[in-house]
């Protein structure tokens, strides 16, 4: 960069940028690439220190090594030493590529570190992306908190629970044909869309097991199609959101869930009743054949409650036997 040796004089017009547009270069570049430039020359030489942008990818890092394991190694290592010899100053935007091989606390630890060192640098942007061959179960809980705006993506072909439960946009889910159990309750702060909801429930149809509640802004269905025919589900928990008068959330799920065995419905007193989903329905019966207990679990709900009255009647007029339902209250 400093010019052709061979031709006296020659000047590197690149050289004679100032170094916040040099910094600016460089910032489209990876990780990786921002410091092999401190070879170029001496002018170069400490430039990758202050670069506002860092482009970390695991990527770059395979085949480095016989070992899928040691390149992870080696990817943790660089990473770790670049942001130590990094100069303190605030950050534009960081993202981050990271292939975990396997299920280890260590590696999580890190990816941890890596975050919280963005976000102590006051970060305006941060971009995560955390692949795995091998996660069985996933937990966002509340105590999981982000600041993204764009929405959150996942994407674990190997994911066998799901437990989702934050305040955040609901994520869009991916490639998760592994997954058998699955815990959702949507209460999020951001405005959701119908198309939210219906990608949602598409991604988690494969599930025997689902635990599904919905506590944001009334949505109205239309006479959308917005809940996947759920083919292997054998065990569905649901509760206040889906048990307005109408039922006709309830109602939908029932009318897609063929497979269907348990039932559990957890029903609160007057106060806690709130419409989610308007919607239009031209049938309002199901038919679950293979359902044989239904569990209705009562919080602060008087014996003779109108809702409780007409769940029962509900169940009842679609073929559910009266001893096969249990009222817990």
């Amino acid at each position: 960069m400093s010019g052709d040796p061979r031709v006296p004089g020659a000047v590197c017009r690149i050289n004679a940028l100032p170094d916040d547009m040099l910094l600016l270069i460089l910032s489209y570049l990876s990780a990786r690439q921002v410091v092999q430039t401190c070879v170029l020359s001496r002018q170069w030489r400490n430039l990758w220190r202050s670069v506002p942008r860092i482009n970390a990818t695991s990527d770059e890092f395979e085949h480095m090594s016989d070992y899928y394991e040691e390149d992870t190694l080696l990817f943790k290592k660089f990473v770790n030493r670049f942001l130590m010899l990094r100069n303190p100053f605030a950050l534009e935007d960081f993202r981050l590529w990271y292939d975990m091989p396997w299920e280890s606390d260590d590696y999580s630890e890190d990816a941890n570190l890596w975050i919280c060192h963005a976000l102590h640098c006051n970060a305006r942007s941060v971009m995560v992306t955390i692949t795995s061959k091998t996660l069985k179960v996933l937990i966002m809980d509340i105590d999981c908190s982000y600041t993204f705006e764009e929405q959150c993506s996942i994407s674990i072909p190997s994911l066998i629970r799901l437990d989702y439960s934050t305040f955040q946009r609901i994520p869009l889910l991916k490639s998760m044909k592994s997954l058998e159990r699955a815990c959702a309750v949507l209460n999020t702060y951001y405005h959701t869309e119908v198309d939210d909801i219906r990608q949602f429930l598409k991604s988690l149809s494969g599930v025997t097991d689902l635990n599904f509640s919905y506590e944001g802004n009334m949505l109205n269905m239309g006479n959308i199609q917005w809940c996947p025919k759920f083919n292997n589900l054998t065990t569905l928990t649901t509760s206040q959101w889906c048990l307005h008068p109408d039922f006709y959330p309830l109602i939908v799920f029932l009318q897609n869930s063929p497979s269907l065995e348990i039932l559990t419905l957890e029903l609160r007193g007057v106060g806690h009743t709130h419409q989610r989903f308007i919607g239009e329905l031209e049938e309002r019966s199901f038919s679950c054949e293979h359902l044989d207990s239904v569990d209705i679990v009562c919080w602060g709900v008087q014996e003779h409650d109108p809702v409780l009255d007409n769940l029962v009647e509900l169940l009842t007029e679609n073929g559910i036997e009266p001893d096969e339902i249990h009222i817990n209250i």
